[in-house]
């Protein structure tokens, strides 16, 4: 069939750079100064001469389609899908007699995990009769061949429009996978495709760590005090009986990511964690882990909890604990000298050498005293 709008070809020459790629850098602008995470993933508007672009690619899928993807400097689109620019991906319509597809695939693209992900492009058809074509847009998590696009993410049927339209794809079920695009034009004899400004963005969607103490208020991260309201202060415990205190705290994600706790340590080997949290807390979610305090001599101890997370301003969450241990002490004074434990030599300082027994003496003596200096009672048996 021949088609006389088919050899009508408006020229485009000059270039456009900027305007094709200014919204992108004002929402990035835009979100740098907030808590969400901007990324760009993908931005192509085929304004290099080489084509398919670095890591880009292009197949008719076995079906021998005449004239496949190419850049070309006609019809172009600038920013916002108006104005125009100096290139676009474009794909002719194939010859008659069967259907055949012609396939623009993108070079790999990682996507971060917990993000909200978003395809952009602009699109138009070459001409205002109906041709019958289908566009689509299908995804591949494994390979660039053809045969492993399983997935369509975005078709539409030929609609004579030959003006730009900004398509928009949610692609955020690809969180945290690293997958391909591609723009895939089916027909027979049908309408041209024009795509330009393809990008792929990703607004990572952050978790926020929160610390609960044991009565469910909130530990601020980098505490340096104690308190036993909270279950930070851990109070005393008895070195001699062997009793050790547990507390068990709770993390909270209240944002809007999933948050990734760490193995949590302390800086104490007199304070341990015997249960770690759960490996992933989903958003709105919580789990709990244990300190105990088991000291191994009487005195007072502190350590730092330290909890390695993904919160981008909280990593570590820190916080301090505190205890004590109590026990007795014995101590043995002679002659006002304390007499230290296993002493071997004596002296007459202390009250350990009595002296020589002479003349008509029959023996020797010293008093000693035994104290306790510790916190226990002191059991001599």
């Amino acid at each position: 069939m021949f088609h006389f709008n088919k050899l009508y070809i408006m020229l485009h020459s000059y270039l456009n750079f900027y305007k094709k790629t200014s919204w992108l850098c004002a929402l990035v602008f835009m979100l740098y100064g907030t808590s969400v995470k901007a990324q760009v993933l993908l931005n192509e508007g085929f304004e290099g001469t080489t084509f398919p672009p670095t890591g880009w690619s292009v197949s008719d899928n076995g079906t021998t389609y005449g004239t496949n993807w190419a850049r070309s400097t006609a019809s172009t689109a600038g920013a916002n899908c108006t104005g125009t620019s100096s290139g676009v991906a474009y794909c002719q319509w194939s010859t008659s007699g069967a259907t055949r597809q012609g396939w623009l695939i993108t070079s790999a693209i990682t996507v971060p995990a917990s993000a909200t992900v978003t395809l952009t492009f602009c699109d138009r058809e070459s001409f205002s009769t109906q041709y019958n074509s289908v566009m689509s847009v299908r995804v591949s998590t494994t390979t660039n061949t053809p045969a492993s696009f399983t997935t369509t993410v975005y078709t539409r049927n030929e609609v004579n429009v030959t003006t730009y339209n900004q398509r928009t794809v949610d692609l955020s079920a690809y969180a945290g996978q690293t997958i391909y695009l591609a723009f895939v034009h089916t027909n027979n004899d049908g309408d041209g495709w024009r795509v330009d400004n393809v990008n792929v963005t990703a607004v990572v969607n952050p978790p926020e760590i929160n610390l609960l103490g044991t009565d469910n208020s909130t530990i601020t991260s980098g505490t340096t005090t104690t308190a036993t309201a909270n279950g930070t202060d851990f109070g005393a415990v008895s070195v001699a009986a062997g009793t050790t205190i547990s507390r068990t705290f709770t993390l909270q994600n209240t944002g809007v990511g999933n948050l990734t706790p760490g193995t949590i340590t302390s800086s104490n080997a007199n304070f341990s964690i015997t249960q770690q949290p759960a490996a992933t807390v989903a958003p709105a979610g919580s789990t709990t882990f244990t300190v105990r305090f088991n000291p191994s001599s009487f005195g007072s101890f502190t350590s730092t909890i330290s909890i390695p997370n993904n919160d981008s301003d909280e990593n570590p969450y820190t916080f301090r604990v505190s205890g004590s241990a109590t026990a007795p002490e014995i101590n043995v004074v002679g002659l006002g000298n304390t007499i230290s434990n296993n002493k071997f030599l004596t002296t007459s300082t202390d009250g350990t050498f009595l002296g020589v027994v002479t003349g008509s003496a029959t023996s020797l003596s010293s008093s000693f005293t035994i104290q306790n200096t510790g916190t226990e009672n002191l059991t001599i048996s």
